[in-house]
């Protein structure tokens, strides 16, 4: 699999896990599942989370080779990820 492909399936993984806490967080939910067969919010944190520790890396990557504004957008990028993977272990953990 490319990078690019690598990227936009981790890219839509976090999508993904974004609108279904939207669609949960709409119906007020009082329990993780989404139904007796269906997915459970926990699944779509861990999804992000992995996604967002993938797409952190990858996009460093990218930008190793740039000039130094790609560095510094890759530095911001990195550091917004590990936030959203600390808050995302932190929900994963209650």
């Amino acid at each position: 699999m490319s990078d690019t492909e690598s990227m936009r399936r981790n890219i839509e993984a976090v999508e993904e896990a974004y609108e279904f806490m939207l669609a949960y967080a709409a119906q007020g939910r009082l329990d993780e599942g989404a139904g007796p067969a269906g997915a459970h919010i926990r699944t779509f944190l861990e999804h992000f989370r992995e996604a967002a520790e993938a797409l952190a890396g990858q996009a460093t990557a990218l930008v190793e080779r740039q000039d130094a504004d790609g560095v510094a957008l890759a530095a911001a990028f990195r550091r917004d990820s590990d936030t959203i993977v600390a808050v995302l272990k932190l929900l994963l953990g209650q």
